[in-house]
């Protein structure tokens, strides 16, 4: 990886699949300086299959800018009421399993507040936290109110926590209805100066905060849960992936407001 990036690999723009790389390499079209300088009219006429070609030079001349390119007609507009936020992260070494939920809530527009992170590491934990976060989502003051995600991940470990736990299916259903993941409106309102428009990366640029590099994996955080048992101090451990999830809440509501100017 810090090779390719180094070499400035046409893979890293987003879009760019395996074919279509091959594709645009035998026009010599090889790296991102060179998708971005490039007559996409040109390359289309000799061949290059031409969807989505605009976008991807777009893309690639964002990360050259290290500006984002606004598109304007596609912002997730605020809500009247309260909003929800949630982030679940699961362990792929042990079935996908959750280990840490966080949710918070807002006033529509206002700062995040009433956030909780949950650190669950058997059944029993998953069970009592799903019931005080279910609690909470459909309180009178909340009931309805969006819940906002990003990635499908969340929403997979939600629907699978659910099942686990014997949540019963409409009730199961009517929440996740109310999910909203915003990781499509993010690609429906800018291009950005990132490589995968992951979480890490979308929140490092709305935040005004370094972008992590390529190689840097989100997953990261399942290694230092798998660890906290073994841990000379397991609480060190778990406030630090509580942290975390602070964190990606935080996170989560700039996304959300980025959206809403």
């Amino acid at each position: 990886m810090p090779k390719l990036e180094q070499a400035r690999d046409l893979s890293f723009v987003h879009g760019v699949t395996r074919s279509r790389r091959r594709a645009l390499a035998r026009h010599g079209v090889a790296t991102i300086d060179d998708l971005a300088s490039s007559d996409i009219e040109r390359l289309a006429s000799q061949g290059v299959p031409p969807e989505g070609l605009p976008r991807m030079q777009a893309q690639a001349r964002a990360l050259i800018d290290g500006k984002v390119v606004r598109r304007g007609a596609a912002t997730l507009s605020r809500t009247a009421g309260r909003e929800l936020y949630l982030r679940i992260e699961t362990d792929p070494l042990d079935g996908g399993e959750p280990f840490s939920i966080a949710w918070g809530e807002t006033a529509s527009g206002g700062a995040l507040r009433e956030s909780r992170v949950t650190i669950v590491s058997d059944s029993d934990e998953r069970s009592a936290t799903l019931g005080d976060m279910l609690e909470q989502f459909e309180s009178p003051a909340v009931r309805g109110a969006p819940i906002f995600t990003f990635g499908s991940g969340t929403a997979s470990a939600f629907d699978a926590l659910a099942e686990a736990q014997r949540v019963d299916p409409a009730r199961a259903g009517d929440l996740a209805g109310r999910l909203v993941d915003l990781a499509p409106w993010v690609r429906r309102a800018a291009v950005l100066p990132v490589f995968r428009y992951g979480f890490d990366e979308v929140a490092a640029v709305v935040r005004g905060l370094p972008r992590p590099s390529p190689d840097e994996s989100e997953d990261a955080l399942f290694v230092t849960h798998a660890g906290m048992t073994a841990s000379d101090d397991p609480d060190r451990v778990r406030r630090s992936l509580e942290a975390a999830g602070r964190e990606a809440l935080e996170s989560l509501h700039a996304i959300r407001m980025w959206l809403a100017t």
